[in-house]
């Protein structure tokens, strides 16, 4: 069951999946010092923060850029809905996202409609609004098919073949957050 941030059934929590989408960006001068603000005192990420900051910047974006960019032959984990439902970036996934996201007013650039870090805030957006009265239903609902529709359909294969190539241990901890948090809401 999916429900909101603060509900004791909760499976899943808006700032889990913000924590999740941040962590999925590239990492730039400002990505720990946003992650730490997302995470609070919260000690779940502590294992994940901690080793973030034991690694020099630019380590993390050569392994991100081989990772989920510009892997050579290929890359191994692209970080997007249509590559590993369609084999192609931008297919026809990114213009249903879109309206989606479009219909619950929440506006991104094309090229990250299908990305796991776009998923996973809007997913978080879909959990905020189904604490709101009036949007209750409809966006646990929304969160629901979505999830389903979405991110159970190729997140937990990304999750799988990042476990696998990532070089960095911060990379494996991602994946296996990634997986737990999906494994508990099927």
């Amino acid at each position: 069951m999916v429900t909101g941030e603060g509900k004791s059934k909760s499976k899943l929590d808006a700032k889990q999946l913000r924590f999740l989408s941040k962590a999925f960006l590239y990492p730039d001068e400002n990505f720990l010092k946003d992650l730490k603000e997302i995470a609070g005192k919260n000690s779940t990420w502590t294992e994940i923060l901690t080793e973030f900051q034991s690694l020099p910047l630019e380590e993390l974006q050569a392994e991100y850029t081989a990772l989920f960019i510009s892997g050579y032959p290929h890359t191994p984990c692209p970080p997007h809905e249509s590559v590993y439902l369609e084999q192609m970036a931008a297919g026809l996934t990114n213009e249903i996202l879109l309206e989606i996201y479009a219909s619950w007013g929440f506006s991104v650039d094309l090229v990250l409609a299908d990305h796991v870090s776009t998923e996973l805030e809007f997913l978080a957006f879909l959990l905020t609004a189904s604490r709101v009265e009036g949007l209750s239903k409809t966006a646990k609902q929304g969160a629901e098919l979505f999830l389903r529709n979405h991110l159970l359909r190729w997140a937990p294969r990304f999750a799988s073949d990042l476990a696998r190539e990532a070089n960095l241990r911060i990379y494996r901890l991602l994946a296996n957050s990634l997986s737990n948090m999906l494994e508990s809401v099927v």
